[in-house]
């Protein structure tokens, strides 16, 4: 992307920039995305009110159309036409406070920046004008000069294309991998044998090496540590995520704290974290391909209910899926494990922190039953409130999250036991006997409970 290009008026269809063909499409990309006429500015150069104040609401556009993609420090663009019919790309950092510093030329910013700036002003240009359509656009390594925190910002434009095209990267970064469909994730692995290249669509079959970058996407520590060769025998249970995580292993400590022996079994499943509800499925055969003993636990919703169907499909045996859920509910995820009243305290103790200096007004079930009287869609206990946080955008109460509400509840927990009320308690001791059931354990964790193959946890509120 060239630092300036000339803005003089001219009869052509598109801007005479003096550029070779490919940057004179990046320039009239630019321009479309700026809502800059060049005619109208040369029309206008001869007042500077005029022509600063139209500049600066085409600068705006562009910072505005350029802000949802670039997640690291704000940056402010500008456009500047001064003495020689110049319009030059000026860059500067934004600051909490508002102030701007490390104002200068485009050129001047990292290549990182540069290349970014380029493909999102390219590929978002010709997306809106409708010229980028059904086509097969194929990169090699998009994003590698990013921070990793900003590779997620060039996703949202890959996302965006992939809406009426069809993208295929290469990539060796984790942070650039979204999607562990089959036939969406390929690995490529050179063949011992044949010193040929091999193309994987079931890519959990791929060699350790391979594997590392998935198993970083996959938010997968322990399964990373195994690829690099300190695999253990211990039995998998694998979760969707890190809140999943933390309330499984800080209600099991509790219970093996009140009863060492009952639990210690259930002590040896290591519970394995994935990056989402998609995520469980490729985690879950990547151990159970390398022989180990592996359930797969998912919420009970229809998502995860599609994914395990999925799942199922790759020889993943029905009596390893566990689901948790509550009575007789149609959804569940698991805090709603937890009674309603334990969770609300929880909710309430965070967010009267957090939300001080604003209108929060404490949440009680009575405004839980009329948000799912309005909404009966609404089941789960987490949608319930991000739908609540919705209706308070107009106070500042941002989003709802469920993770410093998790971070919350282990917190007391461990600090005071008796924070976990009984009937919150019974509900994790359903799940973990269904867990140990999968596993394959003894039956002394059963007793208490009928439990099965691909069952649920119950419980009574």
């Amino acid at each position: 992307m060239p630092q300036y290009l000339t803005a003089a008026a001219t009869t052509q269809e598109k801007l005479d920039t003096g550029e070779p063909l490919d940057k004179r499409e990046t320039i009239d990309n630019l321009l479309f995305l700026a809502g800059l006429d060049p005619n109208h500015l040369e029309k206008i150069k001869g007042s500077p009110a005029l022509k600063n104040k139209y500049l600066t609401e085409c600068s705006d556009r562009l910072t505005k159309a350029l802000k949802p993609t670039w997640l690291s420090n704000p940056i402010d663009v500008e456009l500047v036409y001064d003495t020689g019919d110049v319009l030059w790309v000026k860059v500067s950092d934004v600051h909490e406070d508002g102030t701007r510093s490390n104002r200068g030329l485009l050129s001047r910013r990292a290549v990182g920046f540069i290349w970014h700036f380029s493909f999102f002003v390219n590929f978002t240009a010709e997306t809106r004008k409708a010229d980028l359509r059904d086509a097969v656009i194929l990169l090699d390594e998009p994003g590698l000069h990013l921070h990793p925190a900003q590779q997620a910002g060039t996703l949202r434009v890959l996302r965006q294309l992939a809406k009426t095209n069809q993208i295929i990267y290469t990539t060796h970064s984790p942070f650039m991998i979204y999607d562990y469909a089959v036939g969406r994730l390929l690995t490529v692995e050179l063949d011992p044998e044949t010193h040929l290249s091999t193309i994987r669509p079931t890519y959990w079959d791929s060699d350790a090496e391979t594997l590392i970058p998935i198993l970083h996407a996959l938010e997968a520590p322990a399964a990373f540590g195994e690829a690099v060769g300190t695999m253990t025998k211990r039995p998998v249970a694998v979760v969707e995520g890190i809140t999943d995580y933390q309330y499984l292993t800080t209600l099991l400590d509790l219970l093996s704290d009140q009863n060492p022996d009952a639990w210690k079994e259930l002590n040896r499943v290591e519970f394995g974290q994935a990056n989402g509800c998609s995520a469980i499925a490729p985690l879950a055969l990547y151990h159970r391909k390398r022989g180990k003993n592996t359930v797969a636990l998912y919420d009970h919703e229809p998502g995860a209910r599609e994914q395990a169907e999925r799942l199922k499909k790759f020889g993943f045996p029905d009596g390893k899926l566990v689901f948790c859920a509550v009575d007789n509910k149609a959804e569940c995820d698991i805090e709603d494990l937890f009674s309603e009243t334990d969770y609300l305290q929880a909710v309430n103790e965070v967010y009267a922190e957090i939300l001080k200096d604003s209108r929060y007004t404490r949440i009680c079930r009575e405004d839980i039953e009329a948000k799912r009287e309005a909404v009966p869609s609404l089941v789960r206990i987490v949608p319930t409130l991000e739908s609540i946080w919705e209706d308070h955008k107009e106070q500042k109460w941002g989003t709802f999250d469920k993770r410093k509400v998790c971070q919350r509840i282990c917190d007391k927990a461990y600090d005071d036991p008796k924070f976990i009320t009984a009937k919150t308690q019974e509900r994790f001791e359903v799940l973990f006997r269904l867990v140990h059931w999968a596993i394959g354990g003894g039956t002394h964790l059963d007793e208490a409970a009928e439990v099965g193959p691909a069952a649920s946890a119950a419980g009574h509120e």
